[in-house]
C-alpha cells in the first residue's frame, strides 16, 4: 500500500533486493553532453561509457531505436495494403472483411528477428530485453495455440462467437435505445463517413483500455490474462504470449458499439489494427519518443512499467490518455533523486509469483490454482465473492508507485532452460518452426473445417510436447517421440 505523502511512502522492491537504488535512463547523446553520468549526477561520469550500448548501460543508440521504429512504420504500411488484398467476406457481414491480422503474421517475426540483431549489435546490456531460446518458444507457442483454439472452436461447436453475436446485436437491436427521442430505429454509421472512423477508432480503444484494467483487478480475469507477464523477458516474443481463456471472452466488451451503430466489417477493422498496434510496445530498443507522442500515445516507455512485477498500470492499447484521465497512469522514469549506475532495467519484468516452467499447458492453466485455492477457503458469500472479484491490481491501479531498479539482477530472471546440449537447441528450433509453420497453415488457408481442424492439432500437439522438453522431463521425450509418430 501507499500513502498520499510521497516522502513517507513506501516503495516496491524485489524480495531479495530491500534497498534499491533508482535510476533513470537516458540517450547517449544526452550523456556525452553532460560529459556521462557519475555516481552523485554531476557529470563527472566516464565519457567513454556513452558510446556504443549508452552512458547508462541500458542506453540504445539513437540510429537503433530509429531502425527500429522505421521498420515498424514500413510494416505498418505493408499490412494495411496487405489486409485490403487478403480482404474476404466475413460471416453474416455485408462487405469484404480486411485481413489485417493475416498479413501482419509474417512480419512479427521480422520485427523480431530486426529486434535481437539490434540487440546483439549495440550490446544492450539488458538479460530482460535479450532473446532465450525457451522463453521465446513458450511464448510462441502461446500465441499459437490462442489463435489456433480461436479457429477451430467455432468449427467444432459451429458458431462464431465474437462476429455472430456483434452482427446479431447491430442488426436486431442498434437504435431501439433512441426510440423515446423519435430517431429512426436501426439507423448506423456510413461505412466512408470520417466520424464513422474516428467514433470507432476511440470506442475501439476506450473499451479496450476499460477491459485491460478490468483484466487485472478482477481475480477470474487475471487467471488468463497474467499468461501474457508471465515471462521475466520483455521483447517482441512477449507480445504474442496469450491466454486461450481470454480470447473467448475478449469480444464481450465491445458489444456495445454494434447497439450504437458501428458496422461489424468498421469494427473488426479497428480491433484488428488496435491489437496489431500493441505488439511494437513490447521493446527495450526504443526508450522514449518525443514528448508529444509520450503524450498521447502508448509507448515501449509505458508499456515496460506496464509490464513491471510490482505494479499494475498503463492499460491503453494506442492512446495512453485513457490512463492520465482515469489515474492509472505511471511514467517509467518517475523517480527524481540523483542518479547512480546500474546494469540493467529500472523495470521489472513478469508476475510476482514466478510460473516455474516452459510447458504450454501450465503456463495457461497456473494462474487458475489461486483462484480455486482461495474459492476452497471461502467459508461465507462474501468470501466467494472477493475470492471471485478481487484481482492482484483492485486496489492500486490509481496509487502512485515508484520504479526503481534492484541492486543486483540475480531476481530479474527468476527461469532458465536445463537444456545446455547444442544438438537440443537445434533439434527444439526446428521442431518449433516446424510446429509453428503448421500453425500458420491452419489460420491462413482456406480448407476444410476437417482440414484446418486436423493442422491445428498437429501444431497444437508440437508445440505442447516440444514445450516439455525445455523443462527436461522424462515424459517429454516419450510424449515428443508419440508426436513424431503421429504426424
Amino acid at each position: 500500500s501507499s500513502s498520499s505523502s510521497s516522502s513517507s511512502m513506501p516503495t516496491l522492491t524485489a524480495p531479495s533486493d530491500p534497498t534499491p537504488t533508482p535510476t533513470r535512463l537516458r540517450h547517449p547523446r544526452a550523456l556525452a553532453k553532460r560529459g556521462g553520468a557519475g555516481r552523485d549526477g554531476d557529470g563527472d561520469g566516464d565519457a567513454k561509457s556513452a558510446s556504443v550500448g549508452g552512458g547508462h548501460p541500458c542506453d540504445v543508440p539513437l540510429w537503433a531505436s530509429g531502425v527500429l521504429i522505421a521498420a515498424c512504420i514500413g510494416v505498418a504500411a505493408f499490412v494495411l495494403v496487405g489486409g485490403e488484398m487478403l480482404a474476404a467476406p466475413g460471416e453474416d457481414i455485408e462487405g469484404l472483411v480486411p485481413k489485417y491480422l493475416d498479413a501482419a503474421f509474417p512480419c512479427f517475426f521480422f520485427l523480431m528477428m530486426l529486434e535481437c540483431i539490434l540487440i546483439y549489435v549495440t550490446g544492450l546490456n539488458s538479460e530482460a530485453a535479450k532473446y532465450d531460446l525457451a522463453d521465446s518458444f513458450s511464448s510462441l507457442a502461446a500465441g499459437a495455440c490462442q489463435q489456433l483454439w480461436s479457429k477451430i472452436l467455432p468449427l467444432i461447436f459451429r458458431y462464431t462467437w465474437m462476429p455472430t453475436t456483434y452482427v446479431y446485436i447491430y442488426n436486431n437491436m442498434r437504435g431501439h435505445h433512441l426510440e423515446c427521442l423519435k430517431a429512426p430505429v436501426r439507423t448506423s454509421l456510413g461505412y466512408d463517413q470520417p466520424w464513422t472512423f474516428l467514433f470507432a477508432f476511440l470506442g475501439t480503444d476506450i473499451s479496450y483500455y476499460w477491459f485491460h484494467r478490468f483484466l487485472h483487478t478482477n481475480a477470474v480475469l487475471w487467471a488468463g490474462h497474467s499468461v501474457h507477464h508471465s515471462s521475466d523477458h520483455y521483447n517482441l516474443s512477449t507480445a504474442l504470449r496469450q491466454s486461450v481463456w481470454q480470447a473467448i471472452v475478449t469480444f464481450v466488451p465491445y458489444l456495445w458499439m454494434a447497439a450504437l451503430g458501428i458496422p461489424p466489417r468498421v469494427f473488426i477493422s479497428h480491433k484488428s489494427l488496435n491489437t496489431i498496434y500493441q505488439f511494437w510496445v513490447h521493446t527495450c530498443i526504443v526508450r522514449e519518443l518525443p514528448w508529444i507522442f509520450e503524450l498521447i500515445l502508448s509507448t515501449p516507455s509505458h508499456h515496460r512499467v506496464h509490464h513491471d512485477r510490482r505494479v499494475h498500470k498503463n492499460f491503453g492499447g494506442i492512446l495512453i490518455i485513457w490512463d492520465r484521465i482515469f489515474g492509472s497512469f505511471l511514467a517509467e522514469n518517475n523517480n527524481t533523486e540523483p542518479q547512480d549506475q546500474h546494469k540493467s532495467e529500472a523495470c521489472m519484468f513478469g508476475v510476482s509469483r514466478s510460473v516455474e516452467s516452459f510447458s504450454e499447458a501450465v503456463i495457461q492453466t497456473r494462474y487458475w490454482e489461486p483462484v480455486f485455492a482461495a474459492l476452497k477457503r471461502a467459508r461465507s458469500v462474501p468470501d466467494l465473492v472477493y475470492a471471485l472479484v478481487v484481482g492482484p491490481g483492485y486496489s492500486t491501479v490509481t496509487k502512485w508507485r515508484p520504479i526503481k531498479a534492484p541492486k543486483s539482477d540475480n531476481s530479474r530472471i527468476r527461469l532458465k532452460s536445463i537444456m545446455h546440449t547444442t544438438r537440443g537447441w537445434v533439434y527444439m528450433l526446428i521442431q518449433t518452426l516446424a510446429a509453428v509453420f503448421v500453425g500458420l497453415l491452419a489460420l491462413v488457408l482456406k480448407l476444410h473445417p476437417n482440414g484446418t481442424i486436423i493442422l491445428a492439432f498437429v501444431s497444437i500437439s508440437g508445440l505442447l510436447t516440444a514445450s516439455q522438453v525445455f523443462n527436461s522431463a522424462k515424459a517429454s521425450y516419450l510424449m515428443e517421440f508419440s508426436r513424431l509418430l503421429s504426424w
